[in-house]
């Protein structure tokens, strides 16, 4: 059966109706869920055997390396660059885990804070950690300060009916969900608020497309939307006017979406007959989505280190030691950064802006 899909796969790639490939097939049996590209590795956390493994993906021959073991499936995981760590959730037990990436593999998961049994999904932005929650009657966002630690938890604010798979930019939360209870699941929107009031309105982004999104992913301006069920992944342009009508990136490979993650330009999928896909966005120039990210040099540096972006905006930077901890921050300028007075060792660059945020690993000699 895997052969025939295989070749049906390849038939349609040759007609260039599609534009995405199968990347591998390792973990059929073992369910692949939640993806983090973090430097060239493709971090990939399965639901049956409850595992973080990592693929390199600059290797000709995708061969897993199993990273930590954990109690329960993996529902939903993400990564803190300033402090290396990995935070999951996972299913049936009301606990978000941590995985320290400074330790040595394989890594035993630690509980990190315990949260309300419904709040499935997480996501980092900066120094937080940010954990949507659906009860029975509305959707509640929960936040922690990665600086502080659990006890730092704290309601941020409550949506009407649920709220399911989150993302965060440009200090925007976008989610899914439904405002009013009496539409059917299969009607969920994708909904977004601003972060800095509790009040702020909530704007329809997207309309519901095939079926609901049940994982969002950000790059560039462009938001990214896998459905559960249709094999349809499509994208919104975030400056656009909402609710906008969302553009189809690639459809045709056989089932739905569990997860987003992207390096190098090119796109990776779980999806759920339990493979990892890869796809290119056609629709999109590479400069496009590209636009607002941005490189450092030299690495490693000893006295200065630069920023080569295309941002025609003010930057804002901020300099992380591996314990997480600030050392440096200021506005950039084309002097570069003076990392002269740094002890030898790897940091954390946080680059802001209006526009974009981005973090970038760099080594002092």
């Amino acid at each position: 059966m895997k052969k025939i899909y295989l070749y049906l796969l390849l038939l349609l790639l040759a007609s260039g109706a599609y534009t995405q490939t199968l990347f591998t097939d390792t973990y059929v049996g073992e369910i692949p869920f939640p993806l983090k590209t973090i430097d060239n590795y493709l971090y990939v956390g399965t639901f049956l055997t409850a595992e973080v493994t990592r693929i390199d993906l600059n290797s000709a021959t995708p061969t897993p390396e199993l990273v930590a073991t954990v109690p329960n499936e993996i529902l939903n995981m993400d990564y803190h660059p300033a402090s290396n760590r990995i935070f999951l959730r996972v299913a049936g037990v009301p606990f978000i885990y941590e995985v320290n990436l400074d330790d040595p593999f394989p890594i035993i998961a630690t509980q990190y804070v315990q949260v309300p049994l419904g709040a499935t999904m997480l996501t980092v932005d900066g120094d937080t950690l940010y954990i949507s929650e659906s009860n029975s009657t509305e959707g509640v966002l929960h936040s922690i300060d990665l600086n502080i630690g659990p006890s730092s938890l704290g309601i941020v604010r409550t949506v009407p009916v649920e709220m399911d798979e989150i993302e965060v930019h440009n200090n925007e939360l976008y989610y899914v969900g439904r405002l009013d209870p009496s539409d059917p699941v299969a009607d969920r929107l994708i909904i977004k608020f601003d972060l800095s009031s509790s009040s702020s309105p909530l704007v329809t982004v997207a309309e519901p497309l095939d079926n609901f999104a049940l994982d969002l992913h950000v790059v560039g301006e462009q938001l990214y939307i896998g459905l559960d069920v249709v094999d349809k992944i499509y994208r919104v342009d975030l400056n656009s006017t909402f609710p906008a009508t969302p553009q189809l990136v690639v459809e045709g490979f056989g089932a739905g979406t569990y997860s987003i993650s992207d390096w190098n330009n090119t796109f990776y999928a779980t999806i759920n007959d339990q493979t990892i896909i890869t796809f290119d966005d056609t629709t999109l120039g590479t400069e496009d989505i590209n636009s607002y990210q941005s490189i450092i040099y030299p690495n490693p540096a000893s006295d200065k280190l630069f920023i080569e972006t295309s941002i025609d905006t003010p930057l804002d930077y901020a300099i992380f030691n591996i314990q997480g901890q600030k050392v440096l921050s200021l506005i950039y300028s084309e002097e570069g950064i003076d990392i002269s007075n740094l002890t030898t060792g790897m940091y954390f660059l946080k680059i802001q802006s209006d526009k974009s945020e981005q973090t970038l690993k760099f080594v002092k000699k």
